[in-house]
């Protein structure tokens, strides 16, 4: 046989190797990759090429046209794909450009975390407890990173790093890990590595509230209220306790310091919101076809309030029903209500309904589009909404116990 030959005919075997090795050996550990390019790179652009290369590219690899008949069995994935579908759409209402492909890549961005999670949660749940830890560590070293970078906390503005161009987004991303902690802290059935998360939570909580990203308070506090409702018993009260015997003692020694934040956190006022919601709603409603169909995801949506120009409507869904109309609003609220329905559904999933639905809150304020390069939203929303959508358990202290128990009994 000529060499070109033998070689061609060894081609598809090595790449369907490749394929299957990814697929059900070291897909989870892209996660761990993408926690790692959102936390810990000093540069967007940086983070953006790492995340193409090393979750985007392998999830191309790996993919196989029959699992999508898999996928759309599932009642979120179908809105979710659905949304995404009609969001495409939209962006030939304005014509094609540049900007159409940069969206066209971002959403590309989006479907392959969509993907990944898809197969954690078909091939790796065992993992989960490990990707857990992975987060809360990963999270923590960025938090770290983020306060080395801070040159003053007035200067909130600037309390940002890597993916997270925002104090906003830094919020959101830290309220995430800090909600991530706390349930680990309530359902450890070791004290010790309870007492490390427990302190992991309240140091997070602690940088969030230094932040001064108003919409991130909404977030944890939301999320902290979820899971200690959720989660009832002696920890939880534990950790009440020492929450408040902790911000009472912060606020004894730092009592000057904290005096300073919370006026200048007040003084900001509602930063031009209602202004800028009134800007949204006279461009949602101007036209009939505007307000069903919306202007296109790519259109540009600042606008002015003054001498101050905001880049977007700073509300979720009131910028999902510029871009993408009623119709957008409606495929959204659905696909989010097929994930709570799941989540009330399901003891081992709270915590990502914790986290979905404290995002909502957060998104009264601010949220621009879904279709995003590595960011807050990708980790703090769409993540957990994925992980929710696809059932991916977390486990809880009573699984935990009765698997211990089992064990002995083996």
């Amino acid at each position: 046989m000529h060499p070109s030959t033998e070689s061609q005919g060894c081609a598809p075997t090595v790449v369907a190797r490749l394929r299957t090795t990814i697929r059900t050996r070291y897909a989870w550990v892209a996660l761990l990759l993408f926690f790692a390019i959102c936390f810990l790179p000093d540069n967007r652009t940086a983070a953006t090429n790492l995340y193409r290369l090393l979750v985007v590219v392998p999830m191309l690899l790996c993919f196989r046209p029959a699992d999508l008949r898999l996928i759309w069995r599932q009642a979120p994935a179908r809105w979710f794909l659905l949304l995404c579908g009609w969001l495409s759409l939209t962006l030939l209402w304005d014509g094609w450009s540049h900007t159409d492909f940069k969206l066209l890549l971002r959403e590309l961005n989006v479907l392959a975390l969509f993907y990944l999670v898809y197969l954690v949660g078909t091939l790796h749940r065992a993992r989960v407890p490990t990707l857990l830890t992975g987060l809360m560590v990963i999270g923590l070293s960025g938090a770290a990173l983020i306060l080395a970078d801070w040159p003053d906390w007035k200067q909130h503005a600037l309390a940002a790093r890597g993916v997270f161009n925002h104090h906003v987004t830094v919020g959101w991303a830290l309220a995430m890990v800090a909600i991530v902690a706390l349930h680990q802290t309530l359902n450890m059935t070791r004290r010790g590595l309870a007492c490390a998360c427990g302190c992991a939570a309240l140091a997070l909580g602690m940088l969030v509230f230094w932040v001064q990203a108003r919409g991130a308070y909404v977030v944890l506090g939301t999320g902290t209220l979820l899971l200690l409702a959720m989660f009832p018993g002696r920890r939880a009260a534990i950790l009440a306790i020492a929450t408040a015997a902790l911000t009472l003692l912060l606020a004894l020694i730092f009592w000057q310091e904290l005096t300073l934040v919370a006026d200048h956190v007040v003084e900001r006022g509602t930063s031009g919101r209602l202004p800028i919601w009134h800007n949204g709603w006279e461009a949602v409603t101007d036209s009939w076809r505007w307000l069903w169909f919306g202007h296109g995801l790519s259109v540009d949506s600042e606008n002015s309030n003054g001498d101050i120009v905001a880049r977007h409507y700073h509300n979720l869904l009131l910028n999902q029903a510029f871009y993408a109309g009623l119709l957008g609003v409606v495929l959204y609220l659905g696909w989010l209500a097929s994930l709570l329905r799941a989540a009330v559904r399901e003891r081992r999933l709270w915590l990502w309904g914790a986290l979905v639905l404290a995002m909502q809150f957060g998104f009264i304020t601010d949220g621009d589009r879904l279709f995003v390069n590595p960011s807050a939203m990708l980790l703090a929303f769409l993540l957990p909404a994925f992980l929710l959508g696809f059932r991916v358990p977390v486990p809880v202290r009573e699984d935990t116990a009765s698997a211990r128990a089992a064990a002995s009994v083996a």
